[in-house]
């Protein structure tokens, strides 16, 4: 990544350029299914390029009443993806040759259908540019102690994705079938979607001696995009039906396809919300600072993080309804001399107001991810030591806790409040910094993340208590 910014100033205006560039290339190899057996692993390949620029106008007299700016900024992506899913033997039997037998054997017992391997490999390579522009302004009002700022934004955004996913193998239905038969299942085509959006703010701020009071409403806006995890699901789909009308057989459709059967369904929407907030930033003492804000967020699309049922590879970003969120945050800092301790508190009450994915209503539930409560104290001492070796000791501690977190929609499985606590000693030298650090000290056992892949349930642990030394030179 590299970027380049530009000032040219006048007497009345100053203008800056801001170009950015950003390049990606990675690969990823997992064993996706996270069990024993031989199922699935996933090799991802992606490449990415994106290139941004933000042009910003704005008066020179910083002594004005009326402060003003306006920008215009567009940016662009280009991601090329490959995501081959390779199938393994337990895989085809549990998740394919399982599935597809079963409804068979309503109708033909004794009969199975067969593949000619227990290995095979479903292909999805992706292409995926994404195009945006914004133009905005933005005033500020200054009339004695008040400040009135108001803005305006306005964002246009458009993103596609190619897709091409394909399987080939060979297969036979034993009841009329003597040899094994190729069968090659394709999927192809182009998805794309235009997102527009008017984004205002207004805020006021009152400005007393120690410090201002002041309240924002501003509209937020996140954009859509697509789940290319799911194109493995529906790829096995499209097999099985594929398998079956080539062999004139037709069954329950429950017994052959997912919930995601087309490209259609991998979109999600761009989440839209208002946000409300007070607050006020205070310094009422020397060396002492005090911040606090209340807020609430009504939100319209809300993403989130979904986990199909049943024996799906993947996971999925969707919309819910509607949700809100509401809570408080609190800051305090004070210094003296060598010695500065802070506290921050942040408490979020966040739930749906609308929310059916079809099967469950969801309204008045928490929303996954989410922490109730987070806090977090921080002291440390410095000692000055004027030597030519030596010349700062610094000694700090640290607790941190959060929850509880709710991991999914029906609010059935939580992490209650957990606290990690650690600690680092620093020695800063004239070329040389060395760090002793020390994190979970007391070894908290905790969950930091909740997925499902082919009907199991899995939590990523915390990390366990750990220590370490870091050393920095200075040339």
């Amino acid at each position: 990544s590299d970027g380049l910014v530009l000032h040219w100033n006048s007497s009345n205006i100053r203008l800056q350029s801001t170009t950015s560039l950003q390049y990606l290339n990675d690969v990823m190899t997992l064993d996706q299914d996270f069990t024993p057996k031989s199922m699935f692993t996933l090799q991802q390949q992606q490449s990415e390029f994106a290139i941004t620029e933000d042009i910003v106008i704005r008066n020179a007299d910083t002594s004005s009443r009326w402060q003003w700016l306006c920008g215009l900024f567009g940016f662009a992506k280009w991601l090329d993806m490959s995501s081959p899913v390779t199938f393994k033997h337990d895989g085809v039997e549990e998740l394919i040759l399982s599935n597809i037998n079963n409804g068979i054997h309503n109708v033909f017992p004794e009969n199975n259908i067969k593949f000619d391997t227990d290995n095979f490999v479903i292909a999805s390579d992706f292409n995926i540019p994404v195009y945006g522009t914004a133009l905005y302004h933005q005033s500020h009002f200054d009339l004695g102690r008040w400040r009135l700022t108001a803005g305006l934004r306005f964002d246009l955004e458009q993103t596609s994705m190619d897709y091409h996913s394909q399987a080939e193998l060979g297969y036979m239905f034993d009841y009329t079938m003597t040899e094994f038969k190729p069968l090659h299942t394709e999927f192809k085509g182009r998805e794309k979607q235009l997102f527009w959006e008017v984004l205002p703010k207004l805020s006021v701020e009152y400005r007393t001696s120690v410090g201002n009071i002041y309240g924002t409403i501003t509209r937020g806006y996140k954009s859509g995009g697509y789940n290319t995890q799911i194109f493995s699901d529906i790829l096995q789909s499209k097999m099985m039906n594929d398998m079956l009308s080539d062999l004139g057989i037709e069954l329950d459709s429950s017994a052959t396809q997912t919930s995601y059967d087309s490209a259609s369904a991998t979109r999600y929407k761009p989440e839209t919300s208002w946000n409300f907030e007070v607050g006020t930033h205070l310094s009422p003492a020397a060396r002492l600072s005090i911040d606090a804000a209340a807020f609430w967020i009504e939100c319209f699309d809300q993403q989130v993080t979904v986990l199909p049922k049943g024996m799906s590879t993947g996971r999925m970003m969707s919309n819910a309804a509607r949700a809100r969120s509401y809570g408080v945050e609190l800051s305090v800092d004070y210094g003296y001399r060598g010695f500065n301790i802070r506290g921050d508190y942040g408490y979020t009450n966040a739930r749906f107001r609308k929310y059916n994915d079809g099967v469950e209503e969801y309204a008045g539930k928490r929303i996954p991810y989410s922490p109730e409560h987070t806090a977090s104290l921080i002291a440390s001492y410095s000692w000055h030591i004027d030597n030519n070796t030596l010349q700062n000791i610094t000694l700090s501690a640290d607790w941190r806790g959060t929850g509880s977190i709710y991991w999914n929609e029906a609010n059935t499985l939580r992490q209650p409040f957990y606290s990690l606590l650690g600690a680092q000693l620093t020695l800063r030298m004239k070329h040389v910094q060395l760090t002793i650090w020390g994190r979970n000290l007391l070894n908290s056992d905790y969950d930091q993340f909740y997925f499902k892949s082919v009907g199991n349930e899995f939590f990523s642990k915390g990390k366990p208590l750990s220590a370490g030394i870091k050393v920095n030179v200075t040339i």
